[in-house]
């Protein structure tokens, strides 16, 4: 995986993301990547079209994705929550497929108000 861990985190984020952020993605898939299994789990999601089960999801479903997101674009990540009953969808700005690592804070407020909102 030493290639693919180089390569692959500039891919993973928007293109201002600071170095800092680009090194601690690395850092992460370092240790994913080596976990038995990694490489099927990606296949498998590559792979499988799960469209048709969309409409079954019965539970609150939150999908986020990062405006510049190379891996699952945002046109596909609309297709998604438009395909589950009552999801909701947000996009964080000027990130790519990592909002969470790129813009922490702004991931976080997005979900905390999206868990604030779900009935008791």
């Amino acid at each position: 995986p030493g290639a693919f861990v180089r390569d692959r985190p500039p891919l993973l984020v928007a293109d201002d993301t600071p170095a800092e952020v680009v090194d601690r993605v690395a850092t992460i898939m370092s240790t994913a990547c080596r976990m038995p299994g990694y490489d099927h789990a990606a296949a498998s999601l590559a792979e499988t079209d799960h469209s048709a089960d969309l409409g079954r999801i019965n539970v609150p479903t939150l999908v986020v994705v990062g405006e510049h997101d190379r891996v699952c674009p945002p046109s596909d990540s609309q297709f998604l929550a438009d395909g589950i009953p009552g999801a909701v969808y947000a996009e964080v700005p000027a990130t790519g497929h990592l909002p969470n690592q790129e813009r922490p804070d702004e991931f976080n407020r997005i979900v905390g108000d999206w868990l604030d909102g779900l009935p008791a």
